[in-house]
């Protein structure tokens, strides 16, 4: 699988611009193009399922087979057949 062609979603905060900073500077020194999604914000873990669970919603409407979520703090997870 090359990770380079899979869609990605960045997973932010609205109230961590800094975090989001961070990880697009990442990103684009990976070269990387990426979408971001604002995060349902819960202050909990629920929060970030649903967060997920929405980005794996639109992933299977607009066909995707693979998609990786990468979250502002730096971590990401590749799925595929979502």
């Amino acid at each position: 699988m090359n990770i380079t062609i899979i869609p990605k979603f960045v997973v932010n905060l609205e109230r961590r611009p800094d975090r989001l900073g961070h990880i697009q500077k990442e990103l684009g020194y990976m070269g990387w193009d990426y979408e971001v999604f604002k995060a349902i914000d819960l202050n909990n873990h629920g929060g970030c399922t649903l967060s997920h669970t929405e980005i794996i919603k639109i992933a299977k409407e607009r066909g995707y087979d693979s998609v990786m979520v990468i979250e502002e703090i730096g971590r990401a997870s590749c799925r595929e057949r979502v």
